[in-house]
């Protein structure tokens, strides 16, 4: 008997032992991903959207948190509310860990409400419209692994409101999709009915947007109309450039030029660094406007009213001044420039064409360094094939210049003492060309005050600069070959086939005791 109770004593400090040596094993808790849970507040975890998904508020996905939106749900969202990704969101894109990629046929869509009472102020500081804020904004916090987008719709937003300092003051800007800082992937974007920009980027924001359909915002109340994609600050570098590829952008056919026109850039680009490649924008005032940027515009095919790519200045890294190349397009404009090159820019535009411009110049280039090479310029309705002013360096080898409306090339502003021109007085400039083919010039040129009125438009027209005009031909010319008054210039090798002068040198007395030339 004592030996029983002895082993059932010795059983029971066993199971004593084991159970406490099983209370002591972690035994990790498992719990599925939530489906379709969050619709307001903080996402914390890792959640799926999936078929319609209706939120009532702001969702933000917190940084380690990550959100993936299968391909054809439907995301609907009130008016004036967005969606703060600081963590990772994987839009219909397996490369990112959704469970397939989306197509045009099963796309996902973000789709705001629309304010059925326009007096009632929404929560933007710099717009006072009911649905302002509506929009998704990407941190430079996101998993980048794990982030991206593929055949996205963007619905009735009006736009996230991204308040920025520029140039010491606070300035607002808007867009659907913000990239606030992050390199990602988005393709297949299409945006209907949005107030403001399509897309924003700053902060060295870097994506590669391929794919997409684009157009301005529409917004004719609170914040007028805004660039199809808006840049400050972007692009983390000239080798990790904003992409934009493989995109369609149409805007406002009836944009108008000039400083009281209603044209709207379809892209505009400041203080950045940007890619823009195979890209068409059609049907809209301006087409690409750089400011202070740096990059290339790349085999697009721009067609709009007024300049077709306008840039001032240039994007700078430490002591490297870096340069917009501007390749194999063509630029078709109804009354702007095809390319303008203005204040300190520094442009290499090679292989494109350049037609149009009924009230400009095919290349505009004030103030600038620009080579220019293997270019077809004309027809041009309006002034001359390359007008340049202003202390500028151009190279001009092996391009095309043909039927323009006035001087093929103008190195030197003899308007600027003429009414309703520059009053740009002529400054230290500098021309090489060789190898171009000037043809078919049949103009009629004026400055009254520099040659009393009329006179035949001459092929080149060099006026108080420097060139160097080397083994150029120009042929069915009706006016001078060469006009060169006041200027310092080496012509060596040209073919001048001409019905006046092969060369008109002169000096220029401004009657005020200066003579040049």
């Amino acid at each position: 008997m004592s030996s029983n109770l002895k082993k059932k004593s010795i059983t029971m400090i066993g199971l004593l032992f084991f159970s406490v040596a099983l209370s002591m094993i972690s035994i990790p808790a498992v719990s599925a991903a939530g489906i379709n849970q969050t619709t307001t507040g903080l996402l914390n975890g890792q959640e799926t959207w999936t078929g319609t998904h209706t939120l009532t508020d702001n969702v933000t996905v917190a940084p380690g948190a990550s959100l993936v939106v299968n391909a054809g749900t439907t995301i609907n969202i009130p008016f004036g509310k967005h969606i703060d990704v600081r963590g990772a969101i994987c839009v219909a894109a397996a490369s990112c860990g959704a469970p397939s990629d989306g197509t045009a046929s099963n796309a996902v869509k973000f789709a705001w409400s629309l304010p059925t009472d326009y007096t009632v102020r929404g929560p933007c500081a710099g717009s006072i419209d009911a649905a302002c804020g509506s929009g998704i904004v990407i941190r430079n916090t996101i998993d980048e692994a794990k982030t991206g987008f593929n055949f996205v719709e963007f619905e009735n937003a009006y736009g996230y409101e991204l308040i920025l300092n520029i140039g010491g003051n606070a300035a607002a800007r808007y867009a659907a999709l913000v990239f606030d800082g992050p390199r990602t992937n988005a393709n297949g974007l299409v945006f209907t009915n949005t107030n403001s920009s399509n897309i924003f980027l700053t902060n060295l924001a870097d994506p590669t947007i391929t794919g997409s359909t684009f157009t301005l915002g529409n917004d004719a109340y609170a914040i007028g109309k805004r660039a199809a994609i808006s840049a400050y600050g972007a692009g983390a570098g000239i080798n990790d450039p904003l992409r934009i590829t493989t995109s369609t952008f149409t805007g406002d056919a009836e944009g108008s030029c000039g400083n009281s026109g209603s044209g709207i850039s379809m892209i505009y680009a400041d203080n950045s660094y940007l890619s823009v490649e195979d890209v068409t924008i059609s049907d809209n005032g301006y087409g690409v406007f750089l400011s202070q940027s740096s990059g290339g515009v790349l085999n697009s095919d721009i067609t709009v009213n007024c300049a077709a790519i306008d840039t001032k200045g240039f994007k700078q890294t430490g002591s490297i001044k870096h340069t917009l190349d501007v390749n194999d397009n063509i630029l078709t404009t109804t009354d702007g420039a095809g390319i303008t090159a203005y204040d300190q820019a520094r442009v290499s535009a090679y292989r494109n064409t350049i037609s149009g411009a009924e009230q400009a110049s095919g290349i505009a280039i004030r103030s600038s360094i620009v080579d220019l090479q293997d270019n077809i310029i004309g027809p041009i309705g309006g002034f001359n094939g390359l007008w340049i002013y202003g202390t500028s360096d151009v190279t001009a080898i092996g391009n095309t210049i043909t039927d323009v409306g006035k001087e093929p090339v103008v190195h030197g502003e003899y308007h600027y003492q003429d009414s309703g021109w520059p009053s740009v007085a002529p400054t230290e400039s500098r021309l090489y060309m060789a190898d171009n083919v000037i043809e078919n010039n049949a103009a009629t040129c004026n400055s009254v005050k520099m040659y009393g009125g009329d006179f035949q438009c001459p092929a080149i027209h060099i006026f108080r600069a420097s060139a160097t005009l080397y083994n150029n031909t120009v042929k069915n010319n009706v006016g001078d070959a060469l006009r060169i008054k006041g200027s310092i210039v080496n012509v060596q090798n040209n073919n001048m086939q001409t019905d006046s002068f092969a060369v008109n040198i002169s000096h220029h007395d401004d009657n005020y005791g200066n003579k040049y030339g």
